[in-house]
């Protein structure tokens, strides 16, 4: 395998840029105090992995960190991923990459934001191209899942949603086709995100019932890539008859309005997962 053919198994490079393009635009159509949280959700998520005292930590320098995070809101749309590729490809662990890599950098965009040594045009840049990178490096993720995931999902009511009955029929219709399914309607955002930091489920279905849930339900997808990057996300409910196009920008793995395409679309993951893993 050539070097560039190798820096495209390890790098999605049309998966970060059209990441990179669709949260851009996300970002024009949402009110600045949601666009603010999302930027926020990226630094503090990826942040939060990161311990300079570690091992992994010790693989990368001040100095390599310093250069990323200029990169990361350079003009050069391309230089912070050519930096992370090159890492993998000189023999980086996905561990290192993520945590003591881009974990750093976000950080560091982090205290330059907080000291205003960046604009805020500046960190919207840098942290939609972390979110973008971590796209791009999906197939890093999924390689070190070896085995095939079992028909399992976790389900989801976003966070400030009443209308829940939708998503606790799916979970028992869904039960009835053979999955096993974990439901959860009550916890706040910051709870989900540690309940699916401990999970080991793969698939992962949101339910919103409207378009007055765009706002979580960006945070919430922003923040499970940062924190489950292995997971696949399915958004369900009439938050994608009133605001698909808007949803579609935030890159779940699927959509569906009713039960069987829901379950038609888990079916498809899960099918998807079988034929990459006996190829």
């Amino acid at each position: 395998m050539s070097a560039s053919d190798n820096a495209k198994h390890l790098f999605r490079q049309d998966v970060y840029e059209r990441t990179f393009s669709e949260i851009r635009t996300l970002k024009r159509n949402l009110p600045e105090d949601v666009v603010v949280s999302l930027a926020k959700e990226v630094v503090v998520r990826l942040s939060a992995h990161f311990d300079g005292e570690s091992d992994v930590a010790a693989a990368i320098t001040d100095e390599q960190v310093e250069e990323l995070a200029h990169a990361l809101i350079s003009s050069d749309k391309n230089a912070a991923a050519n930096l992370v590729t090159t890492k993998r490809m000189t023999g980086a662990s996905i561990k290192t990459l993520y945590l003591s890599y881009l974990g750093a950098a976000a950080r560091r965009l982090g205290e330059w934001w907080e000291t205003d040594q960046v604009t805020f045009i500046q960190v919207l840049t840098g942290t939609g191209r972390i979110y973008a990178i971590m796209r791009g490096l999906k197939p890093l993720f999924a390689d070190n899942d070896v085995t095939l995931p079992s028909k399992s999902a976790l389900f989801i009511a976003v966070p400030g949603e009443e209308h829940v009955l939708g998503v606790q029929m799916a979970a028992d219709l869904i039960r009835a086709e053979g999955w096993s399914v974990d439901l959860d309607i009550s916890q706040s955002h910051d709870s989900l995100i540690e309940l699916i930091s401990h999970s080991d489920h793969r698939y992962i279905g949101l339910s919103a019932a409207g378009i007055h849930s765009v706002a979580h339900l960006a945070k919430l997808i922003v923040a499970i890539r940062l924190w489950a990057p292995h997971a696949l996300i399915l958004v369900s409910g009439n938050i994608v008859a009133t605001a698909e196009d808007t949803v579609r920008l935030m890159g779940p793995d699927a959509m569906a309005t009713e039960f069987d395409s829901a379950r038609d679309a888990l079916e498809r993951l899960w099918a998807e997962d079988a034929a990459a893993r006996s190829s």
